[in-house]
């Protein structure tokens, strides 16, 4: 079955082609709403959303060097990104701000105007982060906590 699954504020909720909620990861609209429930898990990977600790995880298991070293690059790797989304966190740029800097690199680069207003927008279209996916589903399966499970399309 085709929906959307659509990310609000940190919650996602399942829609279906009528746009009537099918599920959510949200535990009060599952109860409020009597409706399936969705795995944050399987969300985020649809999402493309970073698991830090899977992915220190896989760079600790292949950092060459003894155990110990592994060890220490996994908590290494997931420190660090931690500390830097927390550093960056108030460091949001706008729509301009992006211009700007596409202007100037390609001005440095000695790139024509043509050549930037022709791929601004299309360079800053890629950059934005979706808010509605679609997926495929089979109302029938769900895993071991009885979440449905989703397919992006």
């Amino acid at each position: 079955m085709k929906a959307k699954l659509i990310k609000i504020t940190g919650i996602y909720t399942l829609l279906d082609g009528n746009d009537r909620m099918v599920a959510s990861d949200d535990v009060d609209m599952q109860k409020d709403y009597q409706i399936g429930k969705l795995s944050t898990k399987n969300c985020d990977e649809i999402f493309g959303v970073v698991d830090v600790e899977l992915m220190s995880d896989f760079y600790g298991a292949n950092a060459k060097g003894n155990v110990d070293f592994k060890l220490g690059s996994a908590q290494g790797f997931e420190y660090g990104f931690n500390k830097a989304m927390e550093l960056n966190k108030d460091k949001l740029f706008t729509m301009d701000d992006i211009k700007k800097a596409l202007t100037y690199g390609w001005r440095k680069a000695g790139l024509g105007l043509t050549v930037l207003l022709t791929e601004e927008n299309e360079f800053i279209q890629s950059i934005k982060q979706p808010t509605e996916i679609e997926v495929t589903f089979n109302p029938e399966e769900k895993d071991s906590e009885g979440c449905l499970i989703l397919k992006k399309i």
